[in-house]
């Protein structure tokens, strides 16, 4: 049984969101939030969020296959920004067009949370995701 995603007419349409997912039976992986940091603990990107938030997904696919599921399998996620407004919104929005090997990441539920730092202090977003195990 696949992921179910449910739009309600009711509700505004944004294709990279699904407002309601709901997951087979099963296991679930929860996966840790995911910066763009590389495995010596160097940021990657700089000071762009569109390049970090690229490697913050490249980084969420490789924890993702490590637990057996694709970005398909995503079901839900949190992304925290550092300094969140509308043009870093749309940076973010931007590299989602693109995270996955050029193609957009799959529709799910998530959130965009604006915070005042994150845990190493280079880092722009992380995203933290649940995922249905196939």
């Amino acid at each position: 049984m696949a992921v179910e995603r449910i739009n309600p007419e009711s509700l505004f349409s944004y294709p990279p969101l699904s407002h309601v997912v709901i997951s087979p039976p099963g296991k679930l992986a929860f996966i840790a939030g995911q910066t763009a940091l590389d495995r010596e603990f160097r940021i990657v990107g700089g000071a762009s969020l569109h390049a970090q938030a690229l490697a913050a997904f490249a980084n969420l696919r490789a924890a993702l296959a490590a637990a057996g599921a694709r970005p398909e399998d995503v079901v839900s996620s949190n992304v925290y920004i550092v300094g969140l407004n509308q043009i870093r919104a749309n940076e973010f929005a931007s590299a989602m067009q693109v995270a996955c090997d050029g193609q957009p990441f799959p529709p799910h539920a998530f959130n965009l949370i604006g915070v005042a730092s994150l845990g190493s202090g280079e880092a722009l977003i992380e995203i933290s995701a649940v995922a249905a195990l196939p």
